[in-house]
């Protein structure tokens, strides 16, 4: 764990990239299965919110390496839809985070990008990241 969080925060901009892209396609992939439980445990749900805040961190400190605008307001706290537009735009400069490669050991092994357990319905504007209730 240590290891992870100095490469991290490594000066090398690149590895970074890398690595924060690994997380977000990590943490994208879990908060996409969190969404799409029926009646998601209050332990889920703290989970979601926990994966949340560590994917929205992990959005902004990427979009500042790859130079990325991010609104001064969504710094703090993203809306859904800020999170789409922050996505989009990494997705522009070339880390798509919805993006299925290196799909880590740590993912929901029954969640599949292109397959929704319950064939994608009632997923919001946001992709899916909408709070679980």
């Amino acid at each position: 764990m240590l290891r992870a969080v100095s490469e991290l925060l490594s000066d090398d901009r690149p590895h970074r990239v890398q690595r924060l892209g690994a997380l977000l396609r990590e943490r994208r992939r879990r908060l996409d299965h969190y969404a799409s439980l029926p009646a998601p445990t209050r332990a889920e749900r703290q989970a979601w919110d926990a994966d949340l805040y560590t994917y929205d961190d992990a959005l902004v400190s990427v979009a500042d390496l790859l130079d990325v605008d991010v609104p001064p307001a969504a710094r703090d706290d993203l809306t859904p839809d800020d999170r789409v537009a922050l996505e989009q735009a990494l997705a522009a400069a070339g880390l798509d985070v919805r993006a299925d490669e290196g799909a880590d050991e740590d993912a929901d092994p029954g969640a599949d990008e292109d397959e929704e357990p319950d064939g994608g319905a009632d997923k919001g504007a946001d992709g899916g990241v909408a709070p679980v209730s």
